[in-house]
């Protein structure tokens, strides 16, 4: 059992790679942002927009539908509604 998921997350991984798909970690190291300017590049406008940035991009919390799609097209659909869902490690 336990090598058939590490195959499936070693393949799932691959797809992502050849794909451009990240996390949103990922995203906004790659393109060299603070949470504040991400935030602001993805359209996030509530009380502290930098720190529920931050909570998302470490799993502490899970997006709302209407942040997920902000995020989903900002990122120009690298960062996708399925990476905020960790079911396989």
């Amino acid at each position: 059992y336990g090598n058939t998921v590490a195959r499936r997350m070693t393949i799932l991984t691959i797809v992502k790679q050849q794909e451009g798909i990240m996390t949103l970690k990922e995203w906004i190291k790659q393109n060299g942002l603070s949470y504040n300017k991400a935030a602001t590049k993805i359209g996030i406008k509530n009380k502290n927009p930098a720190t529920n940035l931050q909570r998302y991009s470490t799993g502490q919390r899970i997006p709302h539908k209407k942040v997920m799609e902000k995020i989903y097209f900002a990122t120009n659909k690298k960062v996708q509604p399925n990476d905020f869902y960790d079911f396989i490690k």
